[in-house]
């Protein structure tokens, strides 16, 4: 008998992107890295993990203000991304102009910017 498919949850999705950055980042491709860290973010907004080596792969990537500002959030358990009725799912390509940048802007504004 075949096996039940089984439709992830944005938990799982978010681990397998995850999962999928961080052999990016090993790899040497920290552009990748960041696309899969901020759609894992999408799938589940407060993931720590996906929040704090979004940071180290923005400053692989030079961008050191954005990872600092990224590891700040990632300190406080990313609960600046939590929302009362977070909708999980992936974030729309169409919406990704500077999506780290417009993000942290959003969220935290100046206090740890």
């Amino acid at each position: 008998m075949c096996a039940e498919k089984h439709n992830p949850t944005p938990a799982e999705m978010s681990h397998r992107l995850v999962e999928q950055s961080l052999a990016a980042l090993d790899a040497g491709v920290p552009g990748e890295a960041v696309s899969h860290f901020e759609q894992a973010l999408g799938f589940q907004h407060g993931n720590p993990d996906a929040c704090y080596y979004l940071a180290r792969a923005l400053n692989v990537a030079g961008s050191t203000v954005l990872a600092r500002r990224t590891l700040a959030l990632a300190r406080t358990g990313c609960r600046l991304f939590f929302t009362p009725m977070a909708v999980a799912g992936p974030i729309r390509q169409s919406t990704l102009v500077a999506p780290t940048s417009q993000m942290l802007t959003a969220k935290c504004g100046a206090a740890i910017c």
